[in-house]
């Protein structure tokens, strides 16, 4: 596939700079608890996954729409993407939803 070339305009940087170093920092601090057990692993990796869904929608969605949303359908870094929305998904909203009751 062709490499596809987005220019983040200038109102996305601060919202785009602040997620990067975010994702930065959450992948250094799951790799340092990869060391310590799977437990501690798992919880790091919600926010890097958080940090990733955030830069793919509130910046590069908010910054190119329909085209981006393309472009990432169609290549497999934005399948990855979009395999990470579904972690961060189930993490964030899966366990209250799957364990609730309803009371009659």
């Amino acid at each position: 596939m062709a490499a596809t070339s987005f220019v983040l305009p200038e109102r996305c940087w601060p919202k785009g700079r602040r997620y990067m170093r975010e994702l930065r920092r959450a992948v250094e601090a799951y790799w340092y608890a990869t060391m310590e057990d799977p437990e501690a692993a798992a919880l790091k990796i919600r926010r890097v996954v958080t940090a990733v869904n955030v830069l793919d929608e509130a910046v590069f969605q908010n910054a190119f729409g329909d085209a981006y949303k393309k472009h990432r359908a169609q290549d497999p870094l934005g399948k990855v993407v979009m395999g990470l929305e579904l972690i961060r998904n189930c993490e964030e909203q899966g366990f209250g939803a799957h364990f609730s009751r309803i009371e009659r």
